[in-house]
Order: structure tokens, then C-alpha cells, then sequence
């Protein structure tokens, strides 16, 4: 079995208090006096915590202080407590397949699943292999069977590897009970595949995150100034971009499971600091005065101060009406004037407004500011495990665009897998050995996703392959490195690790091809065909862009290296009469999909070589 050796955090949260969640994302932030800005991100994927407080008692108490005090114990697998799942129907020992009710986004993308019983000693651990939707709920193929008869309605989780960089401290309850507060800090890549369908306006997404009116927001004005003063004569003072920054922090809940998982989709895609966005001010900077006409390019307003101080400027050029109905209008101001009798404004705009507009019908007309967030930390306050109830401050900071829109280069929208510079286009396909080009183009660049090969003729699910056709030269063998150990070479930007916890699966394989290395060493079989072994995970849910490297410790003549489906055959010709379903590199350095070359030659390889593959499956 391919999961590995670790205790398993099995005693759940108390939930009268939240269970807390933190994204950290790392950006280069770069400003010049005018406001301007270029950012980068650090990291290929935020860091993530989950943190919780437990209350034990009896021999849970007795457990808890068992898990904590474990020979060697630093990592842990430990369930997503927030995400709570439960079975579709009973499930007897030894069953190969589970499903849960609903469609898990969350859960879609792990690789083990954690089943909870009544007692914290009482529960499975399933490797998965692949993962389906059918009829609204989530259906798990395993590795590994259930151990134990499980009723309808058991709870499940994903779980993932999670380490304790600080021990926890405990408070003593009774003589059988404790109350502790555990932080554990994710132990590998933290990606999610989710997009979310933002409004868009001027080319960039419009954040629409309501904030919480029950709780208080704040804010601040912020401007590039530079003092000098010598502390004897008259100080002076420049405000270099000669307008003010102002930033909103405002708190906002969702609720429901997909409202989650859209503003889980809403983080990853800003980035923390990283990318532009439009946001609108939770504030009502002006109130109609009276009706405006669909055919209208201009708003009489109540006299605010508007034109009498800034008029159109930078940060305060755009609005955003909003209507009790739900309906949005994006426009652009382009001049403003005080009527005739003072007590009113009109606000020219650079398009029809398209409807009639009345006072009594809109909501809050807002200015509409770009920006990107303040924050690349964001913690996120799950209050329940079910209903999908989650709590996130966020605060933004406003960057209006002090050059042209030609040199802004927005990033485009909705963002890849991959991030804000990746392909758009799923199903492409690189390899490299040791240190070469990628596909034997020195001009190829995967970090941002150029001149990968086209596979996306393979529309189902790919695993990782090796394949042999060398009986007649004795016991050679390659070993496979999907994550669980360092990369001999350089992993390609924003590539992650197939899978840290992949393994060769010795259920899928020639029955000639002897594993060894905890299945990640495979031996060429003993007779002169094609003898293939899978890995037990596939891209059904190692999503994106991904890596894992094969190092050929004896040379095997007629060798092979790549993906191919569920239903590639394990024993054939290599590339004979039927080779549908597969994308391979031979030792010849020719890579062929679907048995047919494509046109890429990288040169033999021998022993001591090490491949490089690399897959963006774009899901």
C-alpha cells in the first residue's frame, strides 16, 4: 500500500469554537513614487494551516496524549475537519469504491480519504485512485479496501500530510479531561483548480464580495509623500503621485458548501498581493436625486462635495450601481457639474445607462476602484463542518493606473492551473533527460507553458507509465521519484510534484514486472514483449501542471517513460497495432502519442540517466 507510515490525527475539533484555516502567499511588491506598481509572486502556492481546539475526555484523553507523544512524531495525517462529507450508502469491509453525497471539490483533489468511526481507534485510511461525478454525488476509487463495515451517513474527509511545527500546550480540565488548541502546517504544494466566473470591466475582474454590515469596516488614506526637514529651518513635503490611496477592510461570510469553494476560487485567483481586480467601496459615495432614462449618459445626484473638490481623478473615475434587484451597471465618469439650483450634481458617463434607473430601485452607487488585495496571509473561519458556513476579513488597497493601459499588461482572465503566465489550452506534454532542452528545443520554455506537445487527443484520466521489452538482457530496473524525495533537477515554475505519496501500483501491472524500493523501483520482466506498470494515481486528481523524474539505474534497451489511460494495455508490442491511449519517450529519445511519433527526438538515453516528464492536464 502506498500510503505511508504515520500516526493519524483522529480526534475531531470541539466545535464551540471555529476551526481556522490559513492561506500565506508571499509577493514582491515593488512601488515607485507615483503609485505605480510591479508584483511577483514568491511561492508557486500558498502556504496552509489548519488550526483547532480539541477537548478529550476519558480515554480519548488517554489517546490524545498517546498521538503526542509517538516515537519520531512530526507528521501526521490529518483530516480536513471543515470539509465534512458522508456516505452514500453502507459500505461492507473489503470494498474497493466509496460514495459520498454531493459534488466535493474540496475532496476531488486529494488522495486520501479519511473515514471516521466512533472512536478516535476506529477508522480507515483509503489510498485514492481515481475520482468520478455521477448524478450530483462524488465516487472514490481506492487502492486499498475498507477494512471495516460502514454504515450510511459515516463521516468523511480528505486528509492530507501535516506537520506540528510547534508542539501544542494544554490546559487540564479534570482528571480526564484536557483542552488544547493544534496547529498543523501542511506539509507539501497547495493548489486548487476551481475557477470562478468574475464579472469583468475595462479587461479586469470585478471582485463582488458583500461585506458583513454586521460588522464594523475600516480603512485608511495612504499617499507617497516625502518629508525634508532639518529640524532648524522650514521642513517641506512632496506628494509625489498627488492623489490619495485609500484601502477598505471589511469582513464577509458565505454560506454553503459551492459558496466555499467560490471564495476559496476568489483567493486563488487574486493571489494575495499579486493580481489587479476591481473593487467596489462598501461605502454609497452618491445618492440619485432623481430618475435616469435608459437612454441617459448622465446621473443627477445630491450634491456631495464631488465636483467642488477632486472631480474626475484617478481612483475616483468609475462607480458601480447597484439595484435592489441584483442587476449591476459598470461606468466610467467623464465629467461633472453643479445644476443651476446647488443642490445637485450631474455625473456625465461614458455609456447609456440601458434601463431605467430609479432612486427607490437602487441599492448603493459605490465607488468602483482597481486594486489588489493588502494581504497575502488570509485566514479563513470555518464555523461549521456540513453547511459550508465560512468567515474571511479582507482588505484592499487601491493602485489606480498611473500609465497606459497598454503597458498594465493584465493578466489573463479567468487564470490557468498553472497561474497568471500558463497555458490556457489543457493536454501538453514535455520530457527532458538530465539536464537537456525540453523536447530537444533549447527555445522551449514550460514554465510559462511554450512548446508543449499537443496530447490532448487522451481525454481520459493519465497514469504514470514505465514499460520494458528487455527479457533477453537480464534484471534491469528504473526507479520513479514522484515527489516523496528531492528532484535531482530543477523543477519548471509553478510545476508541482505529481504526488508525494505516488507509488508504482503492484496491483496494475505485467505480472513479469517485479517492484522493489517501496514500489518505486520497477524490474524488466523476463520475456521479449512489452511489459508496462501503472502508478496508482492519475490525473483524475493530480491536477495542473505537474512533474515527476525517472532515474535509470541499468540501462534497459526498448524502454519506455510517460502516461497512458486506464485502459492502456499492460502487455502488447510496444507501440504494436493498438497503442491508443498513451504518450511515451523511448530510450531512442522519440516521443510518440498513440504510437505515432511526434516529431520530437531527444537522443538515446542510458544508464545514469535522468527523465524528466512533465504533463499540464489543464483540469
Amino acid at each position: 500500500m502506498a500510503l505511508l507510515t504515520l500516526p493519524v490525527w483522529t480526534i475531531p475539533p470541539d466545535w464551540t469554537d471555529p476551526v481556522t484555516e490559513t492561506l500565506e502567499w508571499r509577493t514582491g511588491v515593488f512601488a515607485s513614487a507615483k503609485g505605480a506598481e510591479q508584483r511577483q509572486s514568491l511561492r508557486l502556492s500558498p502556504r496552509r494551516a489548519i488550526e483547532f481546539t480539541v477537548t478529550p475526555t476519558g480515554n480519548r484523553r488517554t489517546y490524545f496524549d498517546a498521538l503526542l507523544s509517538t516515537e519520531d512524531q512530526v507528521n501526521f495525517y490529518v483530516p480536513l475537519w471543515h470539509d465534512r462529507a458522508t456516505l452514500a450508502a453502507a459500505y461492507p469491509a473489503a470494498s474497493s469504491a466509496v460514495r459520498v453525497k454531493g459534488d466535493r471539490l474540496e475532496m476531488r483533489q486529494s488522495t486520501v480519504l479519511f473515514v471516521q468511526g466512533t472512536h478516535p481507534w476506529s477508522y480507515d485510511l483509503l489510498e485514492v485512485t481515481s475520482v468520478t461525478v455521477i448524478a450530483g454525488d462524488t465516487v472514490f476509487t481506492l487502492t486499498n479496501d475498507t477494512t471495516v463495515d460502514w454504515p450510511k451517513g459515516t463521516p468523511v474527509y480528505a486528509a492530507t500530510i501535516a506537520t506540528l511545527l510547534t508542539q501544542p500546550t494544554f490546559t487540564r480540565l479534570s482528571d480526564a479531561a484536557f483542552r488544547s488548541t493544534i496547529r498543523f502546517d501542511f506539509a507539501g504544494g497547495n493548489y486548487w483548480p476551481g475557477t470562478i466566473d468574475l464579472p469583468t470591466y475595462r479587461s479586469y475582474p470585478v471582485v463582488e464580495l458583500e461585506t458583513d454590515e454586521n460588522e464594523a469596516q475600516s480603512g485608511s488614506y495612504f499617499r507617497y509623500i516625502s518629508t525634508a526637514d532639518n529640524s532648524v529651518g522650514l521642513f517641506t513635503r512632496k506628494d509625489f503621485a498627488g492623489i490619495g490611496f485609500p484601502g477598505f477592510t471589511g469582513a464577509n461570510f458565505v454560506v454553503g458548501r459551492s459558496n466555499t469553494d467560490d471564495l476559496r476560487s476568489l483567493l486563488y485567483t487574486l493571489r494575495g498581493k499579486r493580481n489587479a481586480a476591481w473593487f467596489a467601496c462598501p461605502t454609497a459615495d452618491f445618492t440619485l436625486a432623481r430618475v435616469a432614462h435608459a437612454a441617459d449618459t448622465a446621473i443627477i445626484v445630491e450634491r456631495s462635495g464631488f465636483t467642488d473638490l477632486t472631480g474626475v481623478v484617478e481612483g475616483r473615475r468609475d462607480i458601480r450601481i447597484a439595484l435592489r434587484d441584483g442587476a449591476v451597471l459598470y461606468r466610467r465618469i467623464t465629467a461633472s457639474n453643479i445644476n443651476a439650483n446647488g443642490l445637485t450634481e450631474s455625473i456625465g458617463l461614458d455609456g447609456a445607462l440601458g434601463s431605467e434607473v430609479r432612486p427607490e430601485s437602487v441599492r448603493r452607487i459605490s465607488f468602483l476602484v482597481p486594486g489588489r488585495l493588502d494581504q497575502d496571509l488570509i485566514t479563513l473561519t470555518h464555523t461549521t463542518d456540513t453547511d459550508g458556513v465560512c468567515g474571511v476579513t479582507l482588505a484592499f488597497k487601491t493602485v489606480p493606473d498611473l500609465r497606459d493601459g497598454a503597458d498594465w499588461f493584465p493578466p489573463p482572465f479567468p487564470l490557468s492551473n498553472m497561474g497568471d503566465c500558463g497555458p490556457t489550452v489543457p493536454g501538453r506534454f514535455w520530457a527532458r533527460i538530465d539536464d537537456g532542452p525540453w523536447n530537444g528545443d533549447a527555445a522551449i520554455n514550460p514554465s510559462i507553458g511554450e512548446g508543449g506537445i499537443d496530447i490532448s487527443v487522451l481525454t481520459d484520466s493519465l497514469f504514470p507509465v514505465l514499460g520494458f521489452n528487455t527479457g533477453f538482457l537480464g534484471n534491469r530496473h528504473s526507479t520513479a521519484n514522484f515527489g516523496g524525495m528531492p528532484f535531482a533537477k530543477i523543477v519548471p515554475y509553478r510545476a508541482a510534484a505529481w504526488g508525494v505519496t505516488t507509488t508504482w501500483n503492484a496491483s496494475d501491472k505485467s505480472a513479469d514486472i517485479v517492484l522493489t524500493n517501496g514500489n518505486l523501483t520497477a524490474h524488466n520482466g523476463s520475456e521479449q514483449t512489452g511489459k508496462f506498470v501503472r502508478a496508482i494515481t492519475s490525473s483524475a486528481t493530480q491536477f495542473g501542471f505537474r512533474y515527476y523524474e525517472l532515474h535509470v539505474d541499468e540501462m534497459a534497451q526498448n524502454a519506455y517513460v510517460g502516461f497512458a489511460t486506464a485502459a492502456y494495455s499492460l502487455e502488447q508490442p510496444l507501440f504494436g497495432s493498438d497503442p491508443t491511449g498513451s504518450v511515451l519517450l523511448g530510450d531512442d529519445g522519440l516521443v510518440r502519442v498513440n504510437g505515432v511519433d511526434a516529431g520530437i527526438d531527444l537522443g538515446n538515453f542510458g544508464a545514469g540517466a535522468t527523465i524528466g516528464i512533465l504533463v499540464y492536464t489543464g483540469v
